[in-house]
């Protein structure tokens, strides 16, 4: 599975990833983050947005979560899109390392 953010646009707001409520790491600029995960059922939101992507996968398929945000707005939204979208948008990409969690 691919959590991914193509675009510059809303970079002053830098989302927080969970996956099934688990922090996988945050996105301060384009790029991907991948995730080995069992067939099952899935959910993926920011820590921007009160948008949920809810989502099963099955053995040997591939899942891809972009995240969205406008120059105006103050969210980061993830949608699921389809395989063939997701290969073509992550292929100039770089792997994101996961971020440590912020210190309270």
């Amino acid at each position: 599975m691919f959590v991914y953010r193509s675009s510059t646009s809303g970079t002053a707001y830098v989302p927080d990833v969970l996956l099934n409520g688990e922090r996988v790491g945050m996105f301060d600029r384009p790029g991907l983050i991948f995730r080995d995960v069992a067939p099952g059922s899935y959910a993926v939101a920011t820590t921007k947005s009160s948008r949920i992507v809810n989502f099963a996968v099955r053995a040997g398929e591939t899942k891809y979560v972009k995240l969205t945000g406008g120059y105006f707005e103050s969210h980061m939204h993830p949608e699921l899109v389809d395989a063939a979208k997701g290969g073509s948008e992550t292929s100039g990409l770089g792997l994101l390392t996961p971020t440590p969690a912020k210190k309270k």
